[in-house]
């Protein structure tokens, strides 16, 4: 297989008729399962008021997004992050020095420390613009990971969806989205 996707890529869609459609991309890092992670190894940046769908298969025991504001012009506004389970149970956290990431034995209460925010039962982080570790621009890193991983799920493909959104802008629905 090819080692190296970059490149400009062309896709023309024809219709006979009247149609809409979505096209969707998806990138596939490494296996995260030891150490800890760099810059490079963000999965996908968010963009504010979009909700990406993501996954786990295999030994895979964490994903890491992204997300910041090239410019922010207006007052400061609470940050909202999101997470939805779709047929597992996962945690969220979030970074704002990727350097403090630290991942756990298996055996310990938590599975990853050195977070600056942690999702609670509903998954949810509310970042006020109060909170003395907040940035109009962040960026912020948001680690998705498995609550555990059992071997009967090693072979099944565990679905979420993240987003964020701050206190004036609602989460944007796409066809697809579920």
């Amino acid at each position: 297989g090819r080692s190296n996707l970059k490149g400009k890529y062309i896709v023309e869609v024809k219709a006979k008729s009247f149609s809409t459609y979505s096209i969707y991309y998806y990138t596939r890092k490494k296996e995260y399962t030891a150490t800890a992670p760099a810059l490079q190894d963000v999965e996908l940046r968010l963009e504010l008021g979009e909700i990406e769908e993501g996954f786990f298969n295999g030994n895979t025991q964490y994903k890491i997004y992204m997300f910041k504001r090239d410019t922010y012009e207006g007052e400061s506004r609470d940050y909202i992050f999101s997470l939805t389970k779709r047929n597992a149970y996962f945690m969220m956290y979030v970074f704002t020095d990727l350097n403090k990431f630290k991942l756990n034995n298996q055996g310990s209460n938590e599975l990853i420390s050195g977070y600056t925010w942690k999702g609670g039962y509903n998954n949810e982080i509310v970042i006020s613009k109060n909170d003395t570790n907040y940035t109009k621009t962040g960026p912020y890193y948001i680690v998705v990971s498995r609550e555990r991983i059992r071997e009967e799920y090693v072979n099944v493909t565990e679905t979420f969806y993240i987003g964020v959104t701050d206190d004036k802008t609602a989460f944007l629905l796409y066809e697809g989205t579920q």
